[in-house]
């Protein structure tokens, strides 16, 4: 395969990995945010009809572990993008010949160019993590 092919085959499939994460990071934080809207509607919430409280107080856990299982999700997810992108570049590198012109890089090779990609998960991981410690243990053992 001439270089200027095989460039442009793993150029395009960084590419397409690297938009499909930055939609799912997109995605995460838009589903974050309703979430977070639904926790704070039942937190500050009070049910006229006392049969209601119940259904509120298991919403209450509900809301924060889906929260975080959605997170979590999403980061595995996010983190097999990188590697898979890390891979392709290894493939690049391996097979590009001698005589490769020059081509603007694979990729960036920036230490940070993934930095948000990782730490907003991290973010809300660690935010749901608390919200569960802090408030909701309390709904599930009293005292």
């Amino acid at each position: 395969m001439p270089a200027s092919d095989l460039y442009k085959v793993i150029r395009g499939q960084i590419e397409h990995v690297v938009n499909s994460r930055n939609q799912r990071i997109i995605w995460l934080v838009i589903a974050q945010s309703f979430f977070f809207s639904g926790y704070a509607i039942l937190i500050t919430g009070n049910p006229n009809m006392p049969e209601l409280k119940d259904r509120q107080h298991a919403l209450l856990l509900i809301f924060p572990v889906s929260a975080l299982f959605t997170v979590l999700f999403t980061f595995v997810d996010i983190l097999f993008s990188m590697a898979h992108t890390n891979g392709l570049r290894k493939i690049y590198d391996k097979k590009k010949p001698a005589e490769d012109l020059e081509y603007p890089p694979i990729l960036n090779g920036n230490k940070f160019e993934t930095f948000s990609s990782t730490m907003i998960p991290l973010m809300f991981i660690v935010i749901w993590v608390y919200i569960l410690l802090k408030f909701n243990l309390s709904f599930i053992y009293p005292g």
